[in-house]
């Protein structure tokens, strides 16, 4: 009676690690609407303990049917980087896209009036470009050695939710005095 009791206890405690699990355990369609055009940005004089903005692609839909982006984030995030969070900003706000990797101040500067928004749906026509982007914002913490690489967007199309992988790399150097930290 104990070994029974254990394994539906066992079997319970499975099922509920699974359910939390999120993408692991659910089967996302496989995306192929969005660009897969990749690309880099770069900046080399990060220093330990500061916060950077850095620019995901200005999402392209390629296919027939309009979509609506619903969540993007890094895949491949490099010891020494630290995602704090992510927010859209509009082209419209930023004059244009921008690739951009920028600590607050910089970026404040530059920008001056323009506000990141919270991570929201972005609609993208059919054949058309979205009208914002994705910003994340990362603080370096140690040495980095690898690039930001590969990130993952969930999107909707008609009444599908599905995952698309998409190259990207963003490459965060020390500057010269922090290197040895």
């Amino acid at each position: 009676m104990g070994v029974r009791r254990g394994v539906v206890v066992v079997a319970a405690l499975g099922l509920l690690t699974g359910a939390a699990g999120g993408d692991r355990v659910r089967d996302w369609a496989q995306g192929r609407a969005l660009d897969g055009t990749g690309g880099v940005v770069g900046f080399e004089h990060a220093r330990v303990g500061g916060e950077y903005w850095v620019s995901l692609p200005l999402q392209a839909n390629v296919s027939g049917e309009p979509l609506t982006v619903l969540r993007t984030e890094w895949v491949g995030v490099p010891q020494g980087v630290r995602v704090v969070g992510y927010g859209v900003v509009g082209v419209r706000e930023m004059g244009g896209y921008t690739l951009l990797v920028a600590d607050d101040a910089s970026f404040a500067q530059d920008n001056p009036g323009v506000r990141v928004h919270e991570q929201r749906p972005v609609p993208v026509p059919a054949h058309g470009r979205a009208d914002s982007y994705v910003l994340a914002r990362v603080r370096v913490t140690g040495p980095v050695q690898d690039d930001l690489a590969g990130y993952r967007v969930w999107y909707r199309q008609g009444s599908v939710v599905y995952r698309q992988d998409l190259e990207w790399k963003a490459a965060l150097r020390l500057r010269p005095e922090d290197e040895g930290f």
